[in-house]
């Protein structure tokens, strides 16, 4: 059912709405059917700094050793090298810089968003694409209170055979 999943061309399967449907995979002659079920799109986990937050910004580069990662950081931001350092990062985005790195009133308008997305001068380009699925998970964290979750242990997927 297309309303509850979307997939890809790459096979990425992403959620839509609560529900279920079923996948059929091939692979030659072979056919198998995956029933999919999806929950919780009404009522989300919230963002996970350690889980989310981090990831994209290493994906995106910018706790790289050739970025805010490096020692010095980079134009008065730095951040720790891959995000080895989860609650320093936290300070640093949400603590230093008098505040004004993150803006909940309005994420929009909050200069981590405006410099990743190049809305404003960024000597490191834009990072993220507005609109993207990062730029609105990050904009979902800012909304839900900046919250710094427990560093969490092994993540669980649950997989109904």
């Amino acid at each position: 059912d297309p309303s509850v999943v979307t997939i890809s061309a790459a096979g990425l399967i992403a959620p839509l709405k609560d529900g279920s449907t079923e996948v059929l995979v091939t692979d030659g002659a072979v056919r198998l059917s995956v029933p999919v079920m999806v929950s919780g799109i009404a009522d989300p986990v919230p963002v996970s700094f350690h889980q989310d937050v981090i990831p994209i910004l290493s994906k995106a580069g910018c706790n790289s050793g050739g970025c805010h990662g490096k020692a010095e950081g980079q134009n008065g931001f730095k951040l720790s090298v891959f995000g080895f350092d989860a609650a320093g990062d936290f300070d640093a985005i949400v603590k230093e810089g008098r505040g004004r790195r993150v803006f909940p009133a309005a994420p929009e308008s909050s200069l981590l968003i405006a410099k990743a997305t190049g809305r404003v001068p960024h000597g490191g380009g834009i990072k993220i694409e507005r609109g993207s699925a990062w730029h609105r998970r990050l904009i979902r964290w800012m909304n839900e209170g900046l919250r710094l979750d427990e560093e969490a242990g092994d993540s669980v997927v649950e997989v109904l055979v």
